[in-house]
């Protein structure tokens, strides 16, 4: 959905609805729309073994190369190598040092 749809749904104007996310959230409603995408598509990588083109089509992302570029500005790491991360993170037992 659009910031103008957003708007029209909600009776403010486009503006306004900018300046109520800014004020509550410190971004744009795009941003934070962002944000939200990316967050899914984080909670995917890391709870399933999914090939990263779906998990990125199934978070809107039009490519497999826009949402690597993307996540890896946004969380400064490629989703790959975050999901490698998280899984060696995963199996460590407890208390064991490395």
């Amino acid at each position: 959905m659009s910031s103008s749809e957003l708007a029209d749904r909600v009776h403010v104007s486009v503006r306004h609805l900018e300046r109520l996310f800014k004020s509550h959230f410190e971004m744009t409603p795009s941003a934070y729309y962002m944000k939200m995408r990316l967050q899914a598509a984080r909670r995917l990588l890391y709870q399933s073994g999914g090939d990263i083109a779906v998990i990125a089509s199934r978070c809107g992302f039009k490519s497999g190369a826009h949402f690597s570029r993307t996540y890896s500005r946004h969380y400064g790491i490629g989703p790959s190598r975050d999901r490698q991360r998280k899984w060696r993170q995963t199996e460590r037992p407890a208390g064991s040092a490395y």
